[in-house]
């Protein structure tokens, strides 16, 4: 979420219109999926070729997928935080 936020605000810098009540559209939220998205990929990709001994505590490695799914189309921060208490993830 504050990926997405500071795209918004990066947005709205650009244009000039810098507003008090600051709401992520949708090109940035998903933006911000994407690029955490990439990233989560590399990582899975670094971690796949770790040497041999190395521990790695996780969970569940899909479970930001499961996260993200199970986010209605449209929400409020406070819906994505309990998600996010619902996966234990953050």
């Amino acid at each position: 979420m504050h990926l997405g936020m500071t795209l918004t605000r990066a947005r709205q810098a650009k244009r000039g219109e810098i507003a008090s009540g600051v709401y992520c559209d949708d090109s940035d939220f998903s933006r911000s999926i994407y690029i955490v998205l990439c990233c989560y990929e590399h990582v899975r990709l670094l971690m796949s070729v770790a040497p041999t001994g190395t521990t790695w505590y996780i969970k569940d490695i899909n479970i930001i997928y499961l996260f993200i799914d199970d986010l209605p189309e449209r929400f409020t921060t406070e819906e994505a935080l309990k998600a996010d208490d619902i996966y234990g993830y953050g």
